[in-house]
């Protein structure tokens, strides 16, 4: 990582449905789901780089809503019970924006898993559970370590 200071813009939700529209117009779905999930990923790094101090889970838990929030993204909970970390998002903005009626917040699952890799220094893959777009109340992730 550059000595740089990084910064960030905001851009409407609607826009992610655009890329990912564009997106579909040259490749499949399956391919845009894994590149948004890789975006995720290195967007979710990015901010644990330049927004913690820390490699603790408990700070995860801490400052992830209120900067979930901020973001609009939706009301964010962390929960962890021995080695399993779950995730439910209210109020999903990418659940919304994409519609559908199926799991539909690959940038939002690989945004969790940059953020909680770069975080806690292991490697992690997030899977939605259920999704808004299911009918659920909530979106629901599970993360689980990658063994290398």
């Amino acid at each position: 990582m550059s000595s740089e200071a990084i910064t960030f813009f905001v851009m409407p939700i609607v826009m992610l449905k655009e890329i990912r529209t564009q997106m579909e117009t040259q490749t499949s779905k399956n391919n845009v789901d894994d590149i948004l999930y890789e975006v995720g990923i290195r967007c979710g790094s990015v901010l644990a780089q330049t927004a913690y101090d820390s490699d603790s889970l408990e700070s995860l838990k801490k400052e992830m809503p209120d900067i979930w929030i901020e973001a609009g993204l939706g009301i964010l909970e962390i929960v962890v019970q021995s080695d399993d970390i779950s995730v439910r998002i209210t109020r999903s903005s990418e659940a919304y924006v994409m519609g559908g009626n199926d799991k539909a917040c690959h940038f939002s699952r690989g945004f969790l898993a940059g953020l909680f890799s770069e975080t806690l220094g292991t490697n992690y893959f997030c899977e939605e559970n259920e999704c808004i777009n299911q009918g659920k109340n909530a979106c629901l992730y599970s993360l689980k370590r990658v063994d290398a």
